[in-house]
């Protein structure tokens, strides 16, 4: 809730919706190789490793208590993106796409999503929002089914074949999803 019991989530006095901010679960989130190791941890990876198998990340954010409620708003927030090695010497981007399979097994790696964003491989933080990320939200939201949002993350060129180990790095204390909602 926005703390002042007016109701209104961003200050400008039009009482129009409640916010929370949800860090990513490490119970559920993690890395997976494409030969199909499974990492879950608190530490997303996206790049290649020593055997220059593409690396996914995943991130899954608790939406269970907003059921029912209609998203305003919805941001998901990257800080402090690290890199170990050099992937910007092969690749530009982190691709985010919406995944929502809530499980990290080595067949997801291929599967597809839908996509967010595209953020610049030089990045240190970024923030993903938009229309598309609302109404993923809010399909999840009205889909009780499913407690958790969940997104992958990817480099644009799967590897550079080099024998070493290159990845962007997000631990889940550094990503977040900001959501404004009415019931």
């Amino acid at each position: 809730a926005d703390g002042d019991g007016d109701g209104d989530a961003d200050g400008d006095g039009d009482g129009d919706g409640d916010e929370v901010t949800i860090n990513a679960d490490p119970s559920i989130s993690g890395w997976i190789t494409e030969g199909g190791d499974v990492h879950a941890m608190s530490l997303a990876q996206m790049g290649d490793n020593e055997a220059d198998e593409f690396i996914r990340g995943y991130f899954s954010f608790d939406i269970s208590e907003l059921h029912g409620k209609t998203v305003q708003e919805a941001d998901i927030y990257f800080s402090d993106i690290d890199y170990y090695g050099n992937p910007s010497d092969w690749a530009d981007e982190i691709v985010v796409k919406v995944f929502n399979y809530v499980r990290l097994d080595p067949t997801d790696t291929r599967i597809g999503g839908t996509s967010l964003a595209n953020i610049a491989l030089s990045a240190t933080t970024a923030t993903i929002d938009g229309t598309t990320l609302e109404n993923e939200l809010q399909d999840v939201l009205d889909n009780d089914i499913r407690d958790y949002f969940q997104i992958k993350l990817g480099l644009n060129v799967e590897s550079d074949n080099d024998g070493l180990f290159d990845a962007a790095r997000i631990y889940c204390d550094n990503a977040s999803l900001y959501i404004v909602y009415t019931d």
